[in-house]
């Protein structure tokens, strides 16, 4: 049996290391990953992501993040760390945060999260410089990141 699994992207593409996410997909894209595999580009979200999120077992979602650690660290999150008063920062103008989201899509629209939730959180070093590309340090880690979900299908 398959598992049906979406991979959402989120952050802003000319925003240097807050696109991470999206070029982790970008990255994606060029493998044939069959068609159990939903691929999501999510941007900044806000709002539309409640619509985004598709019924799937797995949801892996991959952004920036700003914890003060090494830039291009990888953090693996779920849902419990977003519950916690972990102190990190979302990279980026998403609007409400995950959590929020879950939880409307529950509450207002009965509908189920997937099974699995995976965030997958690169640490960013610049978030301000207009740029299509990340920092060194994040690109190594955008990479790795998409061999880790690659190995993860």
């Amino acid at each position: 049996m398959s598992i049906k699994t979406q991979v959402l992207g989120l952050g802003n593409a000319v925003l240097c290391d807050d696109s991470a996410g999206i070029q982790v997909l970008d990255r994606l894209k060029q493998h044939a990953l069959g068609p159990e595999v939903t691929l999501t580009m999510g941007g900044t979200g806000g709002l539309a992501l409640v619509d985004m999120i598709l019924d799937c077992d797995r949801l892996v979602i991959v952004d920036a993040i700003m914890t003060g650690a090494e830039p291009g660290a990888v953090h693996k999150l779920g849902v419990k760390d977003l519950e916690s008063a972990m102190p990190f920062h979302m990279v980026s103008s998403h609007g409400p945060g995950l959590l929020e989201i879950f939880r409307l899509r529950e509450a207002l629209l009965d509908l189920p999260l997937p099974r699995e939730i995976i965030i997958l959180a690169i640490e960013a070093a610049d978030t301000a410089t207009l740029s299509e590309t990340c920092t060194p340090e994040v690109e190594k880690a955008v990479a790795r990141v998409a061999d880790q979900i690659l190995n993860m299908l």
